[in-house]
């Protein structure tokens, strides 16, 4: 799914775009802290735009970078990832490949 369709083909009345609507339907079993899309991996951990934070540090619809990755596992069929101290769930990448921190920056096509 392209970027742009995530963010402003598919949102719902309250702004949230309808593919993080529907993961947060979702009863995943863990504590999750937020929802991101637009997700780009980063050698310092993830970059993305996040809603539903849990702590209350980022209001919805914010760029952020998360700290590293520690783990995933795939859950209801959402990746869901560990960094050092939050658990996202990845609604959708960006049109790049997740390998861009290995310095290939080769579209999704």
């Amino acid at each position: 799914m392209l970027n742009s369709e995530v963010l402003h083909d598919a949102q719902g009345h309250d702004g949230i775009p309808m593919i993080v609507a529907t993961a947060m339907k979702i009863d995943f079993g863990v504590q999750i802290s937020g929802y991101l899309i637009c997700v780009v991996p980063d050698p310092l951990g993830m970059i993305g735009v996040i809603y539903g934070d849990d702590r209350g540090r980022f209001a919805d619809g914010r760029s952020v970078r998360t700290s590293r990755k520690v783990a995933s596992s795939t859950i209801e069929g959402y990746e869901v990832v560990q960094t050092l101290n939050s658990r996202y769930v990845i609604c959708s990448w960006s049109g790049y490949s997740r390998d861009l921190y290995l310095g290939c920056a080769i579209e999704n096509r």
